[in-house]
C-alpha cells in the first residue's frame, strides 16, 4: 500500500544504493516535459535505462554488456491547437492519464478517441497524428515507455 509518508530507502546522490530500484515521487504531478512540436506538443523522459544502467555499472562491477535494448520512460502533453504527426523508429507503449486524445493512423485511417486509462501499443513503423480533444481547454496526458535512448525522438 503506498502512502505520502513513505520515503524511499536509498540515497539517490549514490547510484549503488538503488541498484535493483529507481524511485522517482509524484512525477506525473509535478513534471513539466518540454516543447517539442508546434506550440502545443511536450514530451520529456523521466527515467532511461541506459543512463540508470551506466551510472550503476559506473559505481560497481555490474555490467551493461548484456544485449538489452534501451527503454526510456515519460510524460507526454498535448494542448488544443495544431495536431501532431508522428512515425515511431521504436515501439511503445502509452498509457492516457487525463483528458482526451483522438488518434488517427495515417495509414490504415481508423481514429480513436482515448481517455483516461486507455492503453496503446504503437509498433515501430506506426504514422500517427494526436490531437488534443479534451473539454474545457484541459491539456491531454499520458504516460509513455518506448524502446528509445533518452532523448531521441
Amino acid at each position: 500500500m503506498a502512502s505520502s509518508s513513505v520515503k524511499p530507502n536509498f540515497d539517490a546522490s549514490d547510484p549503488s544504493t538503488f541498484k535493483h530500484m529507481t524511485y522517482l515521487p509524484q512525477q506525473a504531478q509535478t513534471y513539466s516535459p518540454p516543447l517539442i512540436a508546434n506550440s502545443n506538443a511536450y514530451l520529456g523522459d523521466v527515467l532511461s535505462s541506459t543512463t540508470l544502467l551506466s551510472t550503476i555499472a559506473k559505481s560497481s562491477s555490474s555490467s551493461t554488456d548484456d544485449k538489452r535494448g534501451p527503454l526510456s520512460a515519460g510524460f507526454f502533453h498535448l494542448h488544443a491547437g495544431e495536431p501532431l504527426e508522428y512515425t515511431y523508429t521504436y515501439d511503445e507503449m502509452k498509457l492516457v492519464l487525463e483528458g482526451e486524445f483522438t488518434i488517427t493512423d495515417l495509414v490504415a485511417g481508423s481514429k480513436v478517441r482515448a481517455g483516461k486509462g486507455d492503453t496503446f501499443f504503437f509498433p515501430k513503423g506506426s504514422k500517427l497524428k494526436f490531437e488534443c480533444t479534451s473539454e474545457g481547454g484541459e491539456p491531454a496526458k499520458a504516460f509513455f515507455v518506448g524502446g528509445r535512448d533518452e532523448g531521441v525522438l
